[in-house]
């Protein structure tokens, strides 16, 4: 029998059984069947773990090879309050796949996330919610407080999000924009105007929909976070040298995408 692997999709936000390993499976999801399915892809290996929340043993009958001899691709198991059923130790490595297919592996950190430069951050939440939010606090500190049981208002048992670069307006919102790829620029400068003046504002919306889930690779700053509490998980994206020596072919499909 083959071998199953386990997958936390977050485009959309599914886990998955497959017998695809990882950069195959990441190929499919982007250049997949459908031509609706296709294009950047962002999912987690998961290591197996057990749960009364997943059907996983109905899934793992269903998950057999075709009868021509083909692997099952893709077997969907769940895809409602996925990211929360997940413990944190059983996230395995990331990967991003650019909608020409091309995969980048991203292995978590082992160490604590440096801080960020800054006075002020641009988040945008992957899971359980697609939004783009500003705030003056770290990204584990912005993870901590979302998922604090305090924190009764806005409270999230788990939360992944993507640091996105603000260039020179993390410290001056009217400071020229440098070329920042986002849509509603003049938008994003009141939002961290407010945050500026009103200092103890630990967040402020800037995008209500980011449904599509679309991130250019070009705006990433620092990583991906998956925070509950105090524990977190750490992706830490490569450093541009990195990107354009030792991942020069993804780097250049991923600098090629667009809104």
């Amino acid at each position: 029998m083959s071998q199953i692997y386990w997958y936390f999709s977050l485009t959309p936000q599914v886990l998955y059984f497959s017998q695809l390993p990882p950069r195959e499976f990441g190929e499919y999801l982007a250049l997949g069947e459908s031509k609706a399915a296709r294009g950047q892809a962002l999912f987690i290996e998961l290591i197996p773990f057990e749960s009364d929340y997943f059907p996983f043993e109905e899934a793992e009958k269903l998950c057999q090879e075709h009868p021509d001899g083909r692997p099952k691709a893709s077997l969907l198991v769940s895809q409602y309050g996925v990211l929360e059923h997940i413990p944190i130790g059983n996230l395995g490595n990331l990967y991003f796949t650019t909608k020409d297919g091309l995969v980048l592996e991203i292995p978590q950190s082992q160490k604590t996330p440096p801080e960020s430069e800054g006075t002020c951050h641009l988040y945008q939440e992957m899971s359980p919610r697609a939004v783009e939010v500003v705030s003056s606090l770290q990204p584990l500190e912005f993870g901590q407080w979302l998922t604090s049981k305090e924190n009764t208002r806005h409270f999230m048992p788990k939360l992944m999000f993507v640091e996105l670069k603000l260039n020179g307006l993390q410290n001056d919102p009217d400071t020229p924009a440098e070329n920042l790829p986002y849509s509603n620029v003049e938008n994003l400068r009141a939002c961290l105007r407010k945050l500026t003046v009103k200092n103890t504002l630990p967040g402020k919306l800037f995008n209500r929909d980011s449904s599509n889930m679309y991130i250019l690779a070009r705006t990433i700053k620092g990583g991906f976070y998956i925070t509950e509490g105090i524990k977190f998980a750490f992706y830490s994206f490569p450093t541009e040298e990195e990107l354009e020596t030792k991942y020069h072919s993804w780097w250049r499909s991923a600098s090629n995408a667009t809104l």
